[in-house]
């Protein structure tokens, strides 16, 4: 095993790394991530149309990333805890914007 920084056993799984992180940032980390994620897959979802059609729909593009982002939260909330359920309201709420302009679009 690996000794404890500030109570926390840090090399014991990556998950009490991630909550020690956020218990020092005082709960700014997770959403960090978050936020992170979502560029990461928006920005990436735009390339792709891009290379592929040579066009971009950033409806789609936010639609695919929302999604992705949902889902990679429910994960990180399951396994660590380290978000709040308002997060969860927020890209909810960025889902069914993204889906109503994905449909007026379309």
């Amino acid at each position: 095993m690996y000794p404890a920084i500030n109570g926390t056993l840090a090399g014991d799984n990556l998950a009490y790394l991630l909550v020690y992180a956020n218990s020092v940032t005082k709960d700014l980390f997770g959403l960090l991530i978050v936020v992170g994620f979502f560029l990461i897959v928006f920005i990436g979802s735009m390339f792709m149309q891009l290379r592929i059609r040579a066009y971009v729909k950033p409806e789609t593009s936010l639609l695919a990333s929302s999604f992705a982002t949902l889902g990679f939260a429910l994960i990180l909330e399951q396994y660590t805890g380290i978000l709040s359920p308002v997060y969860f309201f927020i890209i909810f709420g960025i889902l069914i914007l993204s889906i109503v302009w994905n449909i007026i679009t379309d």
